[in-house]
């Protein structure tokens, strides 16, 4: 609109400018050097403005010639830049495919047509990589990590090859560098804390795991578990040098922080029952067992109250189980508590809570009740033969694995896992291969084990 406007302003003011003149026509002369012409005023301004026009066309005509060389350069290196990325495109999309010689075709393509930018040396990589030729790979990751702008690149590349092939100290260093050059990347603060506890570098994964929080790289749910599991590990460790205070403290607060952890309560309660603090140890357990029943508790809920005798020891069991007295872990601590107070009915009817399939723990321990009492041995076959088709014992089982262990451990002896580890019946073939786990482990576990084995 605006511009129709204008146009209209400058017809009005044409059609004005020719109206005037028509009116006022007037005529010019001009001399030079013998010559004489002698024409009106209209006339003259029609040729300024023919000599206007022509010496404007004629600039345009010079600037188009006089640029027309940088022009084509310019078109040229534009039509190769679309080559470039045409050819990084398939070449992403043949590595999607795996495709690998179609990927390093287009790979020596785009490296000859965009001078290798920092997504062709990428491609160049991962061309490698997926042909098998992890040198290559290595070898543009490396140049990679030594330009300011594809560093971090680099280096996650030779941190994923170092993982590949099992160098966990390489690795090790790898993911420390990656985490100095993007402190806000939840991946590197992810890798380096998951090689550190696989080295059992405690110390060193809160610290990292303290950096990721403050960052805000995990949730506050996820740092408040990992903190936990760190800290029982670190107890254990103090415990293992002979630092029962500091045991306790590291204990203590993993136990504030989880009191859901089974093994921070009873790593905590060890710790407290070594000091000779009775009375925290019973309220530490108490505390866990109404949150997570677990039979190992037992033992270490009878040492803290004191009880000698076996029929104290029983009643002592009752008391703890009261908060939970159909769980399954609080039944099988019972049951075995009367069964060593000889209390024989009281234990069978304890048993009798399982129903009709009782697992294999309580099969064997009702084999041992008819043993030991009646001298059945025939009946205590029975219940053998019952146990070896009944559900497999509860152990820690890996949540990423499935592999069972007896003792707790915050990484999994298998694959590494932090924190994976959950008191539950494993799959069958899991529970064949996987050791008995019997209550006392537990407690025993931050002298005999203060720290998980390796991956």
């Amino acid at each position: 609109m605006v511009r129709w406007l204008l146009y209209f302003v400058a017809a009005a003011a044409l059609v004005a400018a020719a109206v005037w003149l028509a009116d006022n026509t007037g005529t010019v002369t001009l001399s030079w050097r013998g010559w004489r012409v002698d024409t009106s005023v209209a006339v003259v301004i029609a040729a300024g403005a023919i000599v206007l026009v022509a010496a404007g066309i004629l600039h345009r005509l010079w600037l188009l010639i006089a640029h027309a060389p940088g022009d084509l350069r310019q078109s040229w290196r534009r039509r190769r830049r679309e080559r470039g990325y045409e050819a990084l495109t398939r070449g992403m999309v043949a590595i999607a495919a795996g495709d690998a010689d179609e990927a390093r075709r287009q790979s020596r393509r785009a490296e000859g047509l965009l001078d290798q930018p920092p997504l062709t040396l990428l491609l160049a990589a991962q061309a490698a990589q997926l042909s098998g030729d992890e040198q290559a790979a290595a070898r543009f990751f490396s140049t990679m990590s030594e330009k300011p702008e594809t560093e971090f690149l680099g280096v996650r590349g030779l941190l994923g090859q170092a993982i590949k092939r099992g160098d966990r100290p390489g690795a090790l260093d790898l993911a420390r560098r990656a985490w100095r050059l993007r402190r806000d990347s939840a991946w590197a603060s992810d890798v380096l804390f998951d090689l550190e506890t696989k080295e059992g570098r405690w110390l060193d994964a809160r610290a990292t795991l303290g950096e990721a929080t403050r960052r805000g790289a995990l949730t506050k749910e996820t740092a408040r578990r990992r903190e936990a599991a760190l800290l029982v590990e670190l107890a254990r460790q103090a415990a293992a040098e002979g630092r029962g205070d500091d045991a306790r403290q590291l204990a203590g607060k993993a136990h504030r922080l989880r009191p859901a952890l089974v093994p921070a309560a009873a790593t905590y309660a060890r710790a407290l029952l070594e000091g000779g603090k009775s009375r925290k140890a019973t309220a530490a357990i108490e505390r866990t067992f109404a949150f997570e029943p677990h039979a190992g508790l037992a033992e270490l809920y009878v040492r803290a109250r004191g009880a000698t005798d076996a029929l104290g020891q029983a009643r002592e069991v009752q008391r703890l189980v009261e908060t939970q007295p159909a769980h399954p872990e609080s039944r099988f601590a019972y049951a075995c508590a009367l069964k060593a107070a000889k209390l024989w009915g009281e234990a069978r009817h304890a048993l009798e809570g399982f129903g009709d399939n009782p697992p294999a723990r309580a099969c064997r321990l009702m084999a041992e009740i008819e043993e030991t009492e009646r001298g059945d041995l025939v009946e205590s076959r029975r219940w053998l033969m019952r146990a070896n088709v009944a559900d497999p014992d509860p152990a820690w089982v890996c949540d990423g694995c499935g592999t069972a262990a007896a003792d707790w451990g915050a990484v999994c002896p298998k694959c590494g896992t932090f924190d994976a580890l959950h008191w539950r019946t494993p799959p069958r073939h899991a529970a064949l291969v996987a050791p008995q786990a019997a209550p006392a482990r537990l407690a025993s576990t931050a002298e005999n084990n203060p720290d998980p084995p390796g991956p």
